[in-house]
């Protein structure tokens, strides 16, 4: 059987690919109609919207505000409506113009009501004065519905993960996900303590006197995946970066500190497993930063020989060893 190290070092003949293959597609949502004749909620909503903003301009800018009041109002709400109730609407020109006036569309709509209208009356006006009749020129298009769904996509990349992961168990035949802790005497099964199977995971710590410290030092953080092969429990902590900067390099600290534990049980392991092409900062140390980091690793593994800090690769490897051991 290898060794931690031997898994970590095969890193570098298996580095992340720029685009995984595990990752296409699962991210996308078609949500325009395919033919541009034809509409659904969403365009209908959409088209709505700049009609009613054409009718504010009309009721608010041509005329005198004051005497429209009561009809401006009756906007606002038409307005407001599609913007809490209607799905997707965020992805709108004029949604994603609240960016501009540093306003965000999730904190728009967690507002109340009474202050929604307030805020909405002043971004319309906004919206008109620097951007409506720009993009009235050159044509509204509900092209840019499905763009801004695309360029979102990886919000929704938490979901995929677990989806990845869940293809590779099922590659090498790890296809029990069990719900109960009778089925604890299987030999082989997985669950995902973050999705739903919280109580049977903590269920199992306590059966095995499992200390899992990392969650007691971050606020009661789960998992995402537990699996038990042949006796044997790995415990996985799934991460996918592809860019380095911003809260990256907090991340690391953290999938480090998750294998910077070893329990008293020898059949307990704790698995970092870091996927993306951020991961292939860790196949060598040219940068002093990557330095600090790769040395880090590297002593971490060595101090605690029961972990594993792995990337796509070198994790179905790992788990196919296990399998075949």
């Amino acid at each position: 059987m290898k060794s931690n190290l031997d898994f970590f070092n095969l890193m570098k003949q298996y580095p992340e690919e720029v685009i995984d293959g595990y990752y296409s597609y699962l991210n996308e949502e078609i949500i325009i109609p395919q033919n541009k004749d034809e509409s659904n909620a969403l365009t209908k909503a959409t088209d709505e919207l700049y009609r009613y903003i054409d009718t504010f301009e009309t009721l608010c800018l041509d005329f005198n505000e004051k005497d429209n009041a009561n009809l401006i109002g009756k906007i606002l709400k038409k307005i407001d409506d599609i913007l809490v109730k209607v799905k997707n609407i965020n992805y709108t020109s004029f949604c994603q113009y609240f960016m501009v006036q540093n306003l965000s569309y999730s904190i728009y709509t967690s507002l109340e009501q009474e202050q929604r209208y307030d805020i909405l009356k002043e971004l319309i006006k906004g919206y008109i004065q620097h951007r409506h009749h720009l993009y009235k020129t050159h044509g509204y298009s509900n092209v840019v519905l499905q763009t801004m769904s695309d360029n979102y996509s990886h919000k929704r990349k938490g979901k995929a993960g677990i989806i990845k992961i869940e293809n590779q168990l099922k590659e090498v035949g790890i296809v029990n996900r069990i719900k109960t802790i009778e089925d604890d005497t299987l030999d082989t099964f997985y669950l995902l303590p973050d999705k739903g199977d919280k109580k049977v995971f903590n269920a199992i710590l306590k059966k095995h006197n499992i200390s899992f410290i990392f969650s007691k030092q971050k606020q009661g953080k789960l998992p995402d995946v537990m699996i038990k092969i042949k006796g044997d429990y790995y415990i996985v902590e799934h991460k996918s970066m592809k860019e380095p900067g911003g809260g990256q390099d907090k991340q690391i600290v953290e999938v480090l500190d998750f294998i910077r534990y070893t329990e008293k049980d020898s059949h307990i392991h704790y698995i970092t497993y870091l996927d993306g092409v951020f991961s292939n900062r860790f196949l060598g140390h040219s940068k002093a930063k990557n330095e600090v980091q790769y040395l880090d690793l590297q002593n971490i593994l060595k101090e605690n020989t029961q972990n594993y800090f792995v990337n796509t690769a070198t994790f179905k490897l790992l788990l196919e060893e296990l399998l075949n051991s």
